[in-house]
């Protein structure tokens, strides 16, 4: 499969995940009476999944300009390098092309904060109303869903540099786990545990 077939491939599941989380918010919205934020979903969706694939790009050691491309170009919503430097008041600004040029330390080290930014700022307000959701739709699994498209585009990125190693679907595995799955899960579960609320 050529890189152009796996970023389509990718991009259609990009655009399911959009689908379900509209559904979501829609459901959600419905429910509360409230006014729809999908695009605030949306928006918080590409920034995790930028920083969930960019740790699979980096945990081989190189960026490859096939990454690159593939990463700015999957997401229509957010740049997580923008919204580092939003988050930093500009201290660490840095451009895609900057990516290619850090050690794997230094590397490791902008990922490290990229993931305490998310986790401080969009984690949460992304996963909270989709867990409810998820909650109270007892027909389907909307997280086990989500997190099937996320591994499909990974998948896709994982090999568009000719080299698909362990060391990235482990990053793929931990990035997942920390930035949306263990949030989801607590979340689901936290109504069940607290009957008053």
């Amino acid at each position: 499969m050529n890189t152009d077939q796996k970023f389509e491939d990718a991009l259609k599941a990009y655009r399911q995940a959009e689908e379900l989380l509209r559904a979501m918010d829609a459901y959600i919205a419905s429910g509360s009476g409230g006014k729809s934020s999908a695009e605030d979903i949306l928006g918080r969706f590409d920034l995790l999944l930028q920083a969930i694939l960019l740790h699979i790009a980096l945990a081989d050691g190189k960026f490859d300009a096939s990454e690159k491309e593939f990463i700015t170009r999957i997401c229509r919503r957010g740049d997580i390098l923008l919204y580092l430097s939003s988050q930093t008041a500009g201290r660490i600004s840095l451009s895609w092309n900057d990516i290619e040029r850090l050690s794997f330390q230094t590397a490791q080290r902008l990922l490290s904060l990229i993931d305490s930014l998310l986790k401080e700022n969009v984690c949460d307000e992304f996963v909270r109303p989709l867990a409810e959701c998820d909650r109270l739709d007892k027909d389907r699994d909307e997280h086990e869903m989500l997190c099937t498209l996320i591994a499909f585009i990974s998948a896709r990125l994982s090999g568009i540099d000719g080299d698909a190693d362990t060391n990235e679907q482990q990053a793929f595995v931990q990035s997942v786990t920390e930035l949306i799955s263990r949030r989801w899960i607590y979340f689901k579960e936290a109504k069940s545990r607290n009957p008053y609320g």
